[in-house]
This record gives C-alpha cells, structure tokens and sequence, in this order.
C-alpha cells in the first residue's frame, strides 16, 4: 500500500490508485476467453481443476481463476501450480453460464 506523507490515510490514497486506473482504461477493451489448469499437489494424490474464465489479460484470469478454485475447493494458493494457460475460441468453453455470455450480445449485467 502506497501512503504519500501528506495523506497517512491508507484508504484514500488507495482509492486514488484506483480511480487514476480507471481513467486509463480504453473505451474498446477486447475481453477474452481462458482456459487455467491447475495441479494440486495435497500429500497422497494431485488433483487437476481447470477453470474457464472470461479477462482482459492473462494476469487478470489467473486472479479469477485463484479466487474461484480458492472459494470453491478451499485450497490454498500455495498448493496450487499452474500447469497451463491458454487463450480459447467461444466454442471451446465448457462453462454454460460463459457460452451464454458470449453467444448473446443482449446480456446485461446490473
């Protein structure tokens, strides 16, 4: 966290981090569709997730896909291992509820 020695609150100065990334942003960003595969390795066997998520960039899947295996499995970020990340077409998406996202243009989200 980044504190100015003007400002020795930390929320507003990360708030103003924040909203200077915003600013940045383009308005015709091209979403894309990834494939994460993970191995676990616990003490007797490895268990393989894969996640498939809809980012920006890859750094940004790889933050969806921790959280979602994280809250879901409940397992650590220390034991998980990336295997593979891979950029994938909207046909090859397992996941109904990202097939919807990207076949309908009138989704809306609130």
């Amino acid at each position: 966290m980044i504190l100015s020695k003007n400002n020795k609150n930390p929320r507003k100065s990360v708030q103003i981090i924040q909203s200077k990334r915003v600013v940045k942003m383009s308005k015709d960003v091209q979403v894309k569709n990834f494939r994460i595969t993970f191995l676990r390795k616990p003490l007797k066997t490895k268990v393989k997730y894969e996640v498939d998520v809809r980012a920006l960039t890859k750094d940004n899947a790889l933050e969806q896909a921790y959280s979602r295996i994280g809250s879901k499995h409940k397992a650590p970020r220390q034991l998980l291992h990336v295997k593979s990340i891979k950029e994938i077409s909207d046909d090859e998406i397992k996941d109904n509820i990202l097939k919807e996202i990207t076949s309908n243009d009138d989704v809306e989200i609130h």
